[in-house]
C-alpha cells in the first residue's frame, strides 16, 4: 500500500487539511451573514466564497448539522 499512512491519533488527529480550513472559514463567514439576516441565502453563498447555493447548502449542513435556512431561523430569534 504505497502512499498510505496511518491516521494520527489523539490531538494530532484533529489537524485539518488546507481544503478543510478554507471550507471552515467560509462556513464561519456564512454563519455571520446568516445571523445578520440582510442577504438572501444565495447571496450569502456567493459572498462566503461558494460556487453556488446547492454546494453551499451541502457543505454548511455537513459541517454544522443544519441547513442555512434552519440556522437563520434559529439565530434570528
Amino acid at each position: 500500500m504505497l502512499g498510505r499512512r496511518p491516521r494520527p491519533s489523539g490531538a494530532a488527529g484533529l489537524l485539518l487539511t488546507p481544503r478543510q480550513l478554507v471550507l471552515r472559514a467560509r462556513v464561519d463567514r456564512a454563519t455571520e451573514l446568516l445571523t445578520e439576516g440582510l442577504l438572501p441565502i444565495s447571496d450569502v453563498a456567493a459572498v462566503a466564497g461558494f460556487y453556488d447555493q446547492p454546494s453551499f447548502t451541502r457543505t454548511f449542513a455537513r459541517l454544522t448539522g443544519e441547513t442555512p435556512a434552519s440556522y437563520r431561523r434559529r439565530t434570528r430569534g
